[in-house]
């Protein structure tokens, strides 16, 4: 239960929780025999799914949730999902982002979306964050160490008009970015294969 984690989380002293669940877990016989003196190499495959949710502990909000076979795109999603990048400022048709380094690229494509009201689970209560409404594109033109530098693509009258209430960017439109969160969801069911040295 939702609630009770996140009272657990409370009593802790934490902000957010981890939860995993296990989905599935198999493991393929990969061995190899040695031409040189037909000695078998026994190799094993482990192929397994673990379903990610992150829980704030003070609103008792799911965060993120997700199903993974490796930890590398897991962890740039989690933190895309927490702390989502956001525009520092607008200039005309260029924009500053609030995020650099190593997980952004020249030339990619990100979506500038606006943040609504809060939406919450019309069952439990439980909140599901807010609103993000598409308003326009921007490519990266230069990444720093903490910031980066776009220009805008499209919707240039609705970031500038809209800049002063919060922007957010979400994932990578060019099909060779690395894939990340588009949004928090309360469950998602995509999935692939991955070796054992991924976890």
């Amino acid at each position: 239960n939702i609630a009770e984690l996140a009272r657990i989380g409370q009593r802790a002293g934490t902000d957010y929780l981890v939860t995993g669940e296990l989905k599935k877990y198999s493991i393929s016989d990969k061995s190899v025999t040695n031409p040189l003196n037909d000695e078998k190499i026994v190799r094993n495959k482990l192929n397994s799914i673990i379903s990610l949710r992150i829980i704030d502990v003070s609103s008792g909000q799911i965060k993120f949730a997700k199903s993974y076979s490796d930890s590398k795109s897991a962890t740039l999603d989690i933190i895309n999902a927490i702390y989502p990048m956001t525009i520092l400022s607008v200039n005309a048709n260029n924009v500053v982002i609030g995020s650099g380094g190593d997980d952004i690229k020249v030339g990619q494509h990100y979506r500038v979306m606006s943040l609504g009201a809060e939406l919450k689970d019309p069952y439990s209560g439980e909140s599901l964050g807010r609103q993000e409404t598409l308003i326009g594109e921007i490519e990266i033109t230069d990444v720093q160490f903490k910031t980066s530098q776009a220009k805008i693509i499209t919707g240039s009258a609705q970031i500038n008009e809209k800049s002063r209430k919060g922007l957010i960017i979400r994932a990578p439109l060019d099909a060779s970015a690395s894939e990340t969160s588009t949004k928090s969801k309360v469950d998602e069911k995509n999935s692939s294969t991955g070796s054992d040295q991924d976890w």
